[in-house]
């Protein structure tokens, strides 16, 4: 693609994801530094994480009313930037060309791109980014392994590791390291695996999120125990 710098302005964006626990607490913020955002979150039309079997009338539903809330929102001022945080459970290819005829730069911020790059198909689609990563300006992967396997598709990859933003997770001062061990996060892969592994050992690992019999927690209850443990620990894949 043509590069192009910025406008000498504030940047209008329209963006789109679905919250789950820290996606408005870290974008949200992340994305006002460049100008104003308007966010779209198709959780009351469409949830891509919802079980059983895909519902496709409500993504038609939830892809239209996306399509018309950016026309609106491009009418009543340009916008610079479409932003997305999304995957092929969402969107699909010949939607997503329609997006493009606008004319707007699209970006989709890839997470999980190891494991979840393909996933499994639904109706000839990856719920992944396999089938649409190419359909963006930029798809931003968190892994060398991600960036590769965006290239193979053809799209246009750029390195971005995953983090947290400094300024919503940061130790809380005068917390006690009164726990262990602790994981925040969805129990999946090889993670279960590995937790009993660590407690048959001895080692007490506290563990919250999809999954675990703790549950999900909130994001202040997650700043909270992250302060709280002597070890935070993380999971990150080196192999596809």
């Amino acid at each position: 693609p043509v590069v192009e710098r910025a406008p000498d302005r504030p940047l209008r964006i329209f963006a789109f994801w679905k919250h789950y626990n820290w996606e408005n607490h870290n974008l949200l913020p992340a994305l006002a530094k460049f100008g104003e955002v308007v966010h779209y979150d198709p959780t009351e039309d469409f949830d891509p994480a919802a079980p059983g079997e895909p519902d496709r009338e409500g993504r038609a539903r939830m892809q239209e009313r996306l399509r018309t809330l950016i026309i609106e929102a491009h009418a009543r001022a340009p916008l610079d930037l479409l932003f997305f945080y999304a995957s092929g459970a969402s969107l699909d290819p010949p939607f997503l060309g329609r997006l493009a005829a606008l004319g707007i730069p699209m970006v989709n911020f890839g997470h999980d791109d190891i494991v979840y790059f393909e996933d499994r198909k639904v109706d000839g689609i990856y719920r992944g980014n396999a089938h649409i990563a190419s359909c963006f300006d930029v798809y931003c992967c968190t892994s060398a392994i991600g960036f590769q396997k965006a290239l193979a598709v053809g799209a246009t990859p750029y390195f971005m590791p995953g983090g947290g933003n400094p300024e919503v997770y940061r130790p809380r001062p005068g917390m006690q390291r009164d726990l262990d061990v602790v994981l925040v996060g969805a129990r999946f892969y090889d993670r279960g695996e590995t937790i009993e592994h660590l407690r048959g050992r001895g080692i007490e690992v506290q563990a919250f999120g999809r999954g675990w019999p703790s549950g999900p927690v909130s994001n202040d209850e997650q700043i909270e125990l992250l302060s709280r443990a002597r070890i935070v620990l993380g999971f990150n894949r080196c192999s596809g």
